[in-house]
């Protein structure tokens, strides 16, 4: 516990010290339009075991994207359709066993899942040696139809590619005027309704999969979702499922930016 308290004060101390350079100038705009900074509890540093943050599902196993960016990629040379790519990919592999569509953006990728989540971080679809990778969902997931917190991952590539664009929901009106993700598992189409939208640190466990009871999945999400700079209508109950989709980002040192929505009921 001393030893990640240390790394969090320091993360912190770090992130006040270098906002300026790492953020670009975005970061600067304080007009209330934007996510500039983790929006954290008071006691975050702490991180007490009464908030859903002190993590009974540990990390230790779980790698989350480093979003280095590959130089000698120039990105690729057309959007991808789910309709005329998906079935091509996942006959070359069989690991691809979805596909993620974000409006008004380029992220239109399969996903695949491996024994863990290593694997995709340096590999793309076709298992080749990659810097970009590729975009993979959570091992913890491989029971889809009962999960109830799927996390999906991708690099924040300079180049545009990958989970780059995941950065428009950053902006209010994009937040407002972009509400709904697409998931496609195994040809089945589901919508998630988004509900937060964040800046988070990597130390914050934001991708528990393991719940004591209906209220804890209940809390947990409200909490996320109030540390959200947009707000909306959309509220998670005990019987919804959750998608994450996760990525890289700069304003701290080891952040990541979130967006989180609630699947539709059929």
């Amino acid at each position: 516990m001393k030893k990640r308290y240390l790394h969090i004060m320091l993360a912190l101390l770090v992130a006040a010290l270098t906002l300026a350079g790492c953020a670009g100038g975005a970061a600067g705009d304080l007009s209330g339009d934007y996510i500039d900074a983790p929006n954290l509890p008071e006691n975050a540093t702490a991180v007490p075991v009464t908030t859903p943050f002190a993590s009974d599902d540990p990390l230790a196993d779980v790698a989350v994207p480093d979003g280095i960016p590959d130089v000698d990629d120039k990105g690729q040379a057309e959007k991808l359709n789910y309709e005329r790519d998906y079935q091509s990919y996942a006959a070359e592999n069989s690991d691809v066993v979805g596909w993620v569509s974000v409006p008004n953006t380029i992220i239109e990728y399969p996903v695949v899942i491996a024994e863990d989540n290593e694997y995709y971080l340096h590999y793309n679809y076709k298992k080749e040696k990659s810097k970009s990778g590729a975009v993979f969902m959570d091992y913890r997931n491989s029971d889809f139809e009962n999960a109830r917190h799927v996390i999906v991952y991708g690099h924040n590539m300079r180049n545009g590619t990958m989970f780059h664009d995941l950065n428009s929901y950053k902006y209010k009106d994009f937040f407002n005027q972009n509400p709904v993700i697409s998931f496609y598992y195994k040809g089945e189409k589901y919508e998630y309704e988004i509900f937060a939208a964040d800046v988070v640190l990597a130390d914050i466990n934001f991708i528990r999969t393991k719940f004591k009871s209906d209220e804890d999945f209940v809390d947990y999400f409200a909490e996320l979702k109030s540390f959200s700079k947009f707000e909306n209508d959309v509220t998670v109950g005990a019987n919804d499922q959750v998608l994450t989709l996760s990525t890289c980002t700069y304003e701290y040192d080891d952040s990541r930016f979130i967006v989180q929505a609630r699947r539709v009921k059929d």
